[in-house]
């Protein structure tokens, strides 16, 4: 790949983010999520894990919810990957507008509660609470590109699939990545396996969405 395709890719990738930011479907899972650290945090914890238990399941629905509007959200398939220069393009823009779209709830889910109790928040035990969120947006992008298209082509269908695989992969304790990090988190142990195992799931699920959506 030349320099000059990754400054078109870069360019899709902001193209990309700017119609779904445009269509503010991901206003909503961004807000609730916000919301739900400064509810969590204001009302009870003041040291660590805080809110954390909570608001690491929670960001990995966000996360699914952010990706599905990031690969579904916008002008017609066959325009927007023409004018991307080929479905392969346009998948790839798809995923970075999603990976941008999760950093924010990631900051603010690991470090709000800090910023706001920093006496029961040491140092380490922030950087476990920054590898459990970014485990969680992981998995939660590598479900959400499960459920969109060209995979799952009903948006009925892919909202009820992820909504099952987000509460099953969340609420089994011993599930890696999401269900460990959760346990972990709680207990003050980062695990760095958990983000291992989650970058690898992303990574397999986003070469296997993107071969599909090159098939159309």
């Amino acid at each position: 790949m030349t320099t000059t395709d990754l400054r078109r890719i870069r360019a899709l990738v902001v193209l990309r983010l700017a119609e779904v930011l445009a269509a503010q479907r991901p206003l909503v899972p961004a807000v609730l999520f916000v919301v739900l650290v400064l509810v969590l945090t204001v009302n009870d914890p003041s040291s660590a894990p805080g809110p954390w238990p909570v608001t690491v399941p929670v960001l990995s629905a966000a996360s699914t919810w952010l990706t599905l509007a990031a690969t579904n959200t916008g002008e017609d398939r066959t325009v927007a990957t023409a004018a991307a220069g080929g479905p392969g393009r346009w998948a790839v823009a798809a995923i970075g507008a999603a990976l941008l779209l999760e950093l924010p709830p990631v900051v603010v889910g690991a470090l709000l509660p800090a910023l706001l109790h920093p006496a029961g928040y040491p140092p380490a035990v922030i950087g476990g609470a920054v590898v459990a969120h970014l485990t969680a947006a992981m998995a939660g992008t590598a479900i959400g590109l499960g459920c969109s298209r060209p995979v799952v082509d009903r948006p009925g269908l892919a909202a009820a699939l992820a909504f099952v695989v987000v509460v099953v992969a969340a609420t089994v304790p011993w599930l890696p990545p999401v269900g460990t990090a959760v346990r972990a988190v709680g207990e003050g142990t980062p695990s760095v396996a958990d983000p291992v195992v989650a970058a690898a799931l992303l990574g397999v699920v986003s070469v296997g969405w993107w071969a599909r959506s090159r098939r159309g």
